[in-house]
């Protein structure tokens, strides 16, 4: 599928160097109520009309197997120990969108991933690392059940 971008993101993207900065948005939705922005970069971003709070984080594309579920890492900086909790206490696993902008041009997004779930997140003192998935009935096994004339007497009901 094409990507749409933007003359000055096509033009950073070719040149040998550019003063333009590529940034990677992280929105991560822990409950309808508590909602994280967060920009890798060393200061504040608004993109459209949202403030994304500058945060040190990678963002680890997955590799391109066909073998396994596709996973992206993310890995941020333990800066904020309320960043950890939340997702504990929410009790349910928290949403994640991944954008890309260019910080010349923050109101026009280039790549948005939407719809992860944040299914794995390990915690120390200086990193929390976590596993992004889609929630993709793609990724499902098929069959996703066992029909059983146990289970489902009605199935293999002859007559």
């Amino acid at each position: 599928m094409p990507r749409s971008l933007t003359p000055a993101a096509i033009s950073a993207a070719q040149a040998t160097t550019s003063p333009d900065v590529f940034l990677a948005l992280l929105t991560i939705t822990i409950s309808p109520t508590e909602t994280w922005r967060l920009v890798g970069d060393t200061q504040d971003r608004t993109s459209r009309g949202q403030t994304f709070t500058a945060w040190p984080f990678e963002v680890v594309l997955p590799d391109d197997a066909e073998t396994m579920p596709s996973s992206i890492k993310v890995r941020l900086d333990n800066v904020d120990p309320r960043l950890w909790a939340l997702p504990r206490q929410a009790g349910t696993m928290p949403s994640v969108k991944l954008e890309v902008i260019l910080a010349r041009e923050p109101d026009a997004v280039l790549l948005t991933v939407d719809g992860l779930k944040m299914r794995a997140a390990t915690a120390t003192t200086p990193l929390i690392e976590a596993e992004l998935f889609l929630d993709s009935i793609w990724q499902l096994g098929y069959p996703a059940h066992d029909y059983t004339a146990a289970e489902y007497p009605g199935l293999f009901a002859v007559g």
